[in-house]
């Protein structure tokens, strides 16, 4: 088989080697978000490659969209990497899964337990921006009714999965409590405490 021009040779020692130079680029300069999208790129890439549909005859591929786009002209989302499928006989594409990356400020290496610490805080500040990205996956595609998401903040990772009917809920129980009127707050006095005889 190596020898057939026709069949491209993969193997896991050369899988590994990409994933290892696309970390070392990710950690010489781990303040900047892009560097980590070589590595992010190449996991998904190894994803995709790696997987076939269920059923035999299926007209999906499953394929990589770097700067996957969600949304309209003028208002749109762009996670940073995902997986689509394709289908081949609608010619139309949904998302299967996507990444949101995160730089780690962490200037030692990111195999440590103080690195894992330190990724926390991104996973729990990145959440906003995902739930957004999700809100316009499902407003553009209409059968969609879960979004997996994942967080890479340096090397850790978090996978999230949102549920159309949890956030429809969220968003109208959300959309309500903002349209409640405030109720103000009574002013504090400015009469002095009474001294105790």
């Amino acid at each position: 088989m190596a020898d057939d021009p026709a069949a491209i040779t993969y193997t896991k020692a050369d899988a590994m080697k990409r994933l290892d130079s696309a970390l070392k680029i990710a950690m010489n300069d781990y303040s900047n978000e892009y560097k980590l999208y070589p590595l992010l790129n190449r996991v998904v890439t190894d994803i995709t490659l790696s997987t076939n549909c269920a059923k035999q005859g299926h007209p999906h591929v499953l394929e990589v969209h770097n700067q996957a786009f969600f949304g309209t002209k003028n208002n749109y989302r762009l996670p940073d990497c995902a997986a689509c499928f394709f289908d081949d006989d609608s010619e139309e594409y949904f998302p299967a899964f996507w990444f949101e990356a995160k730089s780690l400020d962490y200037f030692e290496d990111w195999r440590t337990t103080r690195a894992e610490v330190e990724a926390e805080s991104a996973f729990q500040n990145s959440i906003p921006q995902v739930r957004k990205q999700v809100d316009w996956a499902f407003c553009m595609f209409p059968g969609l009714d879960e979004c997996c998401v994942f967080i890479l903040v340096g090397i850790y990772w978090s996978l999230l999965r949102f549920h159309r009917s949890t956030e429809d809920k969220a968003r109208t129980h959300t959309e309500i409590w903002q349209q409640k009127p405030h109720i103000s707050q009574a002013k504090p006095s400015t009469t002095p405490p009474r001294k105790r005889q």
